[in-house]
């Protein structure tokens, strides 16, 4: 993924999740992971990497609560089983 925020939520896992949220804009610098179903929910499991205005770089898990600000473009592939 690549793209603007104008508000990000992520957050460190030691050994439980510590979320911060910056608002002020940010450029995306990579987002990976995964969209799984457990249960009938889907589930989204990703890791952010983002920069600030004077390019300071802070990187956790994302969690809800992020705010795309120009534009975010994501790439997404469907795996599927292999018989």
């Amino acid at each position: 993924m690549i793209g603007t925020l104008k508000k990000a939520t992520f957050g460190f896992y030691s050994p439980k999740m510590r979320p911060i949220t910056i608002k002020e804009p940010l450029e995306i610098i990579s987002c990976v992971g995964n969209i799984s179903e457990k249960n009938g929910e889907i589930k989204v499991h990703a890791h952010i990497s983002i920069s600030d205005s004077k390019y300071h770089c802070y990187a956790g898990h994302l969690l809800p609560g992020s705010e795309i600000d120009v534009v975010g473009e994501a790439v997404i592939f469907e795996l599927t089983k292999q018989e």
